[in-house]
């Protein structure tokens, strides 16, 4: 799905608004000078006992009042369309942060299963489930990526933060492909393999992506919260 940059679309949807609401306060004003002087005419007429003119004026009112009436209910319907507009373009903003706060929390998930399965010695880890750890993450991750309709909702910095976690995220999907072919082709197990590697360097990555996935999806909740 395709969406204009953040802000654009709003930006112009907001400056048609006050250029309608400008117009419909200058006629508004317009419109009460007119029905004041015709009033005022009218009682000066009366006054002076000239009912024939007075009778005319007092008819020239009511155009005057017509329009002010259809005035009042286009603006009535302007704010009526605004309030509705308003209002779905919350809930399409709900709707994206919602999925991205699952896909965030998925991914944690993932990567928290991914941490304990390597960190406990006597967990038996087989090629496959690396391989389907890998595509798992990668599709999470693209999948939230291509929620273009979030972004008009999010800042840069939260922007920042969510394709900064690409290096994490594919770092993590090639490392569990490259282990699973190495078992693959040869007679060690998975085990085997990731005792020979900086084990610990590599469950502190682990780490340090639960927590920048952590700290995305609360910025999720804030924005979300903030609607």
């Amino acid at each position: 799905r395709s969406s204009p940059p953040a802000g654009v679309g709003t930006g112009v949807c907001m400056k048609n608004r006050e250029d309608i609401n400008t117009y419909i306060i200058a006629t508004n004003f317009v419109l009460a000078v007119l029905l004041f002087s015709s009033f005022f005419v009218f009682a000066y007429q009366v006054r002076k006992e000239q009912y024939a003119q007075a009778i005319a004026s007092l008819q020239a009112v009511i155009p005057i009042a017509a329009a002010w009436l259809v005035l009042c209910i286009a603006d009535r319907q302007l704010l009526l369309d605004n309030s509705e507009k308003e209002h779905q373009r919350k809930l399409e903003a709900v709707k994206s942060l919602h999925y991205l706060i699952v896909i965030g929390r998925d991914l944690r998930s993932q990567a928290g299963h991914l941490s304990f399965m390597l960190s406990k010695e006597d967990y038996h880890v087989f090629p496959h489930q690396l391989e389907a750890l890998a595509i798992g993450i990668e599709r999470r991750y693209e999948e939230m990526l291509h929620e273009k309709d979030a972004y008009r909702f999010l800042s840069g910095e939260v922007l920042n933060k969510m394709l900064g976690l690409s290096g994490s995220v594919f770092g993590i999907a090639n490392l569990l492909r490259s282990i699973a072919v190495q078992a693959n082709s040869s007679s060690k197990t998975v085990r085997e393999i990731f005792e020979k590697i900086d084990k610990e360097k590599i469950l502190n990555s682990f780490e340090n992506s639960d927590r920048d996935i952590l700290s995305l999806v609360e910025d999720f909740y804030k924005i979300r919260m903030s609607l």
